[in-house]
């Protein structure tokens, strides 16, 4: 993801096929397709502008998606505020709404962990992990893929924060990131059903 805020903590990508107008380093106007946005915690945001509204975030992780006259966000993370002529629409974490060329609006839920974020996952840089602890690559899988991590027991925790990792791996998705570091220590995870990372000390 390139850079898209005058803080780094802001990162931007873009789906293929997606048209955008770059106006200024925290403000891009969406023409067609989907832009997700991560802009941490601080208080610098994005503002989105598109045909049907204009989308302003706090410290989130959202989809912005406009094809074929109907925009429709998605809220991960945090909360976005949708400005339109009419006024302004909020969405919070685990909501999505759609509006239509006519204005009516939709509302729905979307998990955190929901397949429709897989596409932004595909594109998420991974950081350094190079003599760091398994603790912190554990972290950012949780914050990129929108699930929470459980340790099965104190032990598999305590083991976490003192194995430190070495070395380098590709470009991969969070989960086969997780995949390939693990494999080269004592510990194992396993995704239960209701989405959680459960770590176990083996």
């Amino acid at each position: 993801m390139p850079t898209c805020g005058s803080e780094a903590a802001c990162r931007c990508a873009l789906r293929v096929l997606t048209e955008v107008e770059l106006r200024a380093p925290d403000s891009i106007r969406l023409q067609h397709g989907a832009v997700y946005t991560d802009t941490g915690s601080g208080v610098s945001g994005i503002v989105i502008d598109t045909p049907l509204g204009t989308a302003r975030d706090l410290g989130t992780q959202f989809e912005l998606r406009y094809v074929g006259d109907v925009l429709q966000l998605r809220v991960r993370e945090g909360i976005v505020s949708l400005q339109r002529d009419s006024g302004a629409l909020v969405a919070a974490a685990g909501q999505q709404l759609s509006i239509d060329a006519r204005g009516s609006v939709t509302r729905g839920n979307i998990a955190g962990d929901d397949l429709a974020w897989a596409w932004a996952e595909t594109v998420t840089p991974v950081p350094d992990f190079n003599g760091r602890p398994v603790s912190v690559l554990l972290d950012w899988v949780a914050q990129e893929t929108g699930r929470q991590v459980r340790y099965a027991g104190a032990a598999a925790e305590r083991q976490a924060a003192a194995v430190i990792l070495h070395g380098q791996i590709g470009p991969l998705a969070p989960l086969d990131t997780l995949r390939v570091w693990l494999a080269t220590t004592d510990l194992a995870y396993e995704i239960l059903p209701d989405g959680t990372i459960e770590v176990r000390y083996e």
